[in-house]
């Protein structure tokens, strides 16, 4: 294990206590704000999401909700997909999914739901998970390597898809995180 990766482990563990202070109402009072910060940069024109693909994810216990940013998406006629792991290549496809009540435990990683589904679609927009973040918009992810793989691979096909990292301000690192070749750098992080 390099430098690097051993930097990355210690602050998934600061990271991982911190997000776990909060209870479900704080959690869920905050993405709720998130959501209106998200909306905002719409309303101000910063993010054109007419007939737009939105990739989403379901939040672990204490990762914050996007359900408030996919309630609005959805009554703006945007398509709302989730990420599978896709074991072969080791990245995620983005399933379209109607009916966001239905979710499988993936086989090898039982924590992560996904859709339950086989429509794969290209996400125009993708809001991503993420345990710790920092004021250039680097992430710090729980370490297999999913996202990063997987965005870097959409962002050659599309050149314009924009990325949201979606956070609480707990996750916000006070210097930049140790970041390798391999690490996407998102283009935008919402936190409340």
């Amino acid at each position: 294990m390099n430098n690097i990766d051993i930097q990355k482990q210690n602050l998934r563990k600061i990271f991982l206590a911190k997000r776990r202070l909060l209870n479900p109402e704080e959690i869920d009072g905050l993405s709720k704000k998130i959501a209106k910060k998200f909306i905002q940069i719409i309303k101000d024109g910063k993010l054109e999401i007419k007939n737009k693909i939105f990739g989403s994810y379901i939040p672990t216990k204490y990762e914050a909700k996007p359900i408030y940013i996919e309630e609005f998406l959805v009554k703006n006629n945007c398509q709302i997909c989730y990420p599978r792991i896709n074991i072969i290549n080791q990245t995620l496809d983005f399933i379209k999914n109607d009916n966001r009540n239905i979710f499988l435990n993936n086989k090898i990683y039982p924590k992560i739901l996904e859709p339950n589904g086989n429509k794969i679609l290209k996400p125009d927009n993708i809001l991503v998970p993420l345990l710790a973040f920092d004021n250039y918009s680097q992430r710090l992810g729980m370490g297999k390597g999913f996202y990063d793989r997987t965005l870097m691979q959409l962002k050659i096909q599309n050149p314009k898809l924009n990325t949201f990292g979606i956070a609480f301000k707990i996750q916000q690192s006070n210097q930049a995180l140790p970041i390798s070749s391999q690490d996407y750098i998102l283009d935008f992080v919402v936190s409340a």
